[in-house]
């Protein structure tokens, strides 16, 4: 009897752990988490081409001056005109951008005069300086 109830308690035990000895739950996924970061390059706007036909107005000595400027050349070799119904044409000696502002350096039989634009699309605003006089110019590009 020992015998048949040690096999009963053998067979009681083994059931036991069978049941026990599921197969283990599956882990549910991990949650992957991507981050994306976007570089965006910036870079100054690109240098203003001075080549090119200008209109503008300004005043000398109190009396309104409109005229036509028009460079041409290439970098390191700018050229052009400077013309007004009240002074001579003047040659543009020198032309030189820096982003949206242009320098214009032109020979008149007093000195040279300076203009400095600064431009806002095709239209500009700015100041000239021919010896100790100086005065506000504006105008737009044409061509």
């Amino acid at each position: 009897m020992k015998s048949i109830l040690a096999a009963t308690l053998s067979l009681g035990l083994a059931a036991c752990a069978t049941a026990n000895t599921s197969a283990p739950e599956a882990a549910a996924p991990a949650t992957a988490t991507t981050t994306m970061t976007t570089t965006v390059a910036t870079s100054p706007s690109a240098a203003l081409n001075p080549v090119g036909e200008y209109e503008f107005a300004t005043q000398v000595n109190g009396e309104a001056v409109t005229g036509t400027m028009e460079i041409t050349g290439t970098p390191g070799a700018y050229g052009g005109r400077v013309v007004t119904l009240k002074f001579p044409e003047f040659t543009v000696r020198s032309a030189s951008a820096a982003g949206q502002e242009l320098t214009v350096v032109a020979e008149t039989p007093t000195g040279n005069l300076t203009l400095r634009m600064t431009f806002t699309g095709d239209t500009f605003t700015g100041g000239w300086t021919l010896g100790g006089d100086t005065g506000a110019i504006t105008g737009r590009r044409t061509r």
